[in-house]
């Protein structure tokens, strides 16, 4: 019976030792599992947040390349350095009327382009901004079928104050992207002071922002319409003025300067001043084009520069040359040739075009000061 009982012993004995013994092993295996978890899923986390720091900072490191790529890139229209660069231009319809100077963010403008709206009388520009954007633009007014194909060929959006008869109906067939005051209340106003129509007003940044709720594509092409070179100022040339043959108060005058390397502009045989600048307005390339301009119905001009070319003179750094224009079509840009037939150079900045009819002319005047 002791025997039997021992042997009950030591057998109940290696029993519980062998299930403490499963017990202590299945604890240890939940423990080595949870370990090998904790630690996979310490440096798995370390991992995706080094992998996740080194996206952000990857990331970050594009957007500021970027960002200088976009600065470092050229205005499509004026050569220069231009934040605004992959930016669409704005193509603005202001008034060329007496009661309307000064007008406001002239000096801004990459590029104007003056023409007759009324032959041998009223002269109107279309003013393109890419690279600046004033905080004031006007007069606004409406819009003329001459310069709606101009706007079309630099890929500008177009806005203006209403138009006339023919000009809105293109605009209704949906041929170019175009802000009417008309249609934008809190885009556009009315200054007070000036009277109607001359009182219309809006900015860069409503423009483009009505732009943008347009649903508008405001991206542009990468390289510029123009060629461009930096080229010291003509110190053997004398300073002299350009008149261009607008009658009365529509005369346009410039007058080379030096130092400045740039031409002041005058209109009505007094200085052209930025309403916002309070100073005058100067040009680094004025061009003069010849086209053909005559009435078709009422008493508004047709200029004919769409699919047709011809002669101009550009005045650039204190000097003087012939050469020609183009245009291929009313989607195509209004380009520009010396006299070999070459893509005519112009140095970095602002670009004046003056259209006169055929029968008009410009007059070179040595200046004696």
């Amino acid at each position: 019976m002791a025997r039997w009982y021992a042997t009950k012993k030591r057998v109940a004995t290696s029993c519980n030792v062998k299930s403490l013994y499963r017990i202590s092993t299945f604890n240890l295996l939940v423990f080595l599992f949870f370990l090998a978890g904790g630690i996979i899923f310490f440096y798995s986390g370390t991992s995706t947040f080094q992998i996740s720091k080194k996206s952000a900072i990857l990331d970050n490191s594009l957007a500021l390349l970027s960002s200088k790529s976009e600065q470092t890139r050229t205005g499509i229209l004026s050569g220069r350095k231009c934040a605004n660069a992959a930016r669409r231009p704005l193509g603005v319809m202001l008034s060329g009327d007496t009661i309307a100077r000064p007008l406001s963010g002239m000096q801004s403008a990459d590029m104007v382009i003056e023409m007759p709206v009324i032959v041998a009388d009223i002269t109107r520009y279309l003013a393109l901004f890419q690279c600046q954007e004033p905080e004031e633009i006007g007069s606004i007014r409406s819009a003329r079928g001459p310069f709606i194909g101009v706007a079309k060929g630099y890929g500008a959006i177009f806005a203006h104050w209403g138009g006339e008869h023919k000009a809105l109906n293109q605009l209704r067939d949906g041929v170019i992207n175009n802000l009417d005051a008309l249609d934008l209340d809190h885009t556009f106003w009315r200054k007070p002071g000036i009277p109607m129509p001359h009182d219309g007003f809006s900015s860069y940044q409503r423009l483009w922002q009505a732009a943008e709720r347009g649903g508008y594509t405001l991206s542009t092409r990468q390289e510029p319409f123009f060629a461009f070179e930096d080229k010291k100022p003509c110190q053997d040339c004398e300073t002299h003025v350009i008149t261009i043959g607008y009658p009365g108060k529509f005369q346009v005058s410039y007058q080379y300067n030096p130092q400045q390397n740039a031409y002041l502009r005058f209109k009505g045989g007094t200085p052209e001043r930025d309403a916002l600048t309070k100073s005058q307005v100067q040009v680094k390339n004025v061009l003069v084009l010849w086209a053909s301009i005559y009435h078709t119905y009422s008493q508004y001009d047709t200029v004919e520069l769409d699919g047709k070319e011809g002669k101009l003179q550009a005045f650039i750094g204190g000097t003087s040359f012939f050469g020609t224009w183009r245009k291929e079509g009313f989607s195509k840009p209004l380009v520009f040739f010396n006299s070999q037939g070459k893509p005519l150079s112009f140095l970095p900045g602002n670009i004046w075009v003056q259209i006169l009819g055929l029968d008009q002319n410009v007059q070179v005047t040595p200046l004696h000061l």
